[in-house]
């Protein structure tokens, strides 16, 4: 990345020979980001929205150990015949239970959607250099690296998506049957459908990875 961002730089520094470099007009465009903004953003993002996903791991996996303990807890309240009564008081110390894993979820999924849109235009970017034979040999092969890796998370975001698909269907379940958990089970799913939203965007970038062959 480092090799291509200052390639770019060159091109930039170095007005081509056939003509003048054409400035764009209006006050929109000249606010708009440069390829280099967002190669450097892209650069920046990557690796926190892989400790994003890394933290959503963890956090989901925290929230489903804390929820098996509940279900083990409802049955021992059935076998004591502690009735609905039973069954709402487990329900609501796991809401309470829930709190900290749940805001933390919540957090993570508004930075999963913010790393994406920072990192979209830096890929897209990239790819469209690429295919337009605007980089070096050099520079492709590092491209190229990068993208071979994210073919590789892209296939493991699509595993993961359909696996955030049911824990969202899960969480609607959850949020039927108790007040106390509602508001947290609302919180999740907006989460994870912050995610699932996402992979469009992702599946976009493998779709133009593969048409550069």
């Amino acid at each position: 990345m480092n090799q291509l961002a200052l390639r770019l730089k060159g091109i930039l520094e170095t007005p081509p020979i056939s003509g003048p470099i054409t400035i764009p007009s209006g006050e929109a465009e000249t606010d708009q980001p440069g390829f280099l903004d967002s190669l450097a953003e892209m650069e920046v993002a990557l690796p926190e929205w892989a400790k994003t996903v890394e933290e959503f791991g963890k956090v989901l996996d925290s929230l489903n150990e804390k929820t098996l303990a509940s279900a083990t807890l409802l049955k021992e309240s059935d076998a004591r015949g502690g009735g609905f009564a039973g069954r709402l008081r487990v329900t609501n110390e796991l809401a309470a239970d829930l709190n900290e894993p749940v805001n933390k979820i919540a957090e993570l999924g508004r930075r999963y959607a913010t790393d994406l849109s920072r990192i979209d235009p830096g890929i897209i970017t990239m790819i469209r250099m690429i295919g337009e034979g605007e980089a070096t040999q050099e520079e492709e092969a590092s491209a190229r690296e990068l993208f071979g890796q994210l073919k590789g998370m892209i296939t493991a975001s699509r595993e993961a998506v359909s696996n955030l698909e049911g824990l969202n269907e899960g969480a609607k379940v959850m949020a039927s049957g108790s007040r106390a958990l509602r508001p947290l089970m609302n919180s999740v799913q907006t989460a994870v459908q912050q995610v699932i939203d996402g992979q469009t965007m992702i599946e976009e970038w493998g779709r133009m990875i593969d048409e550069l062959g």
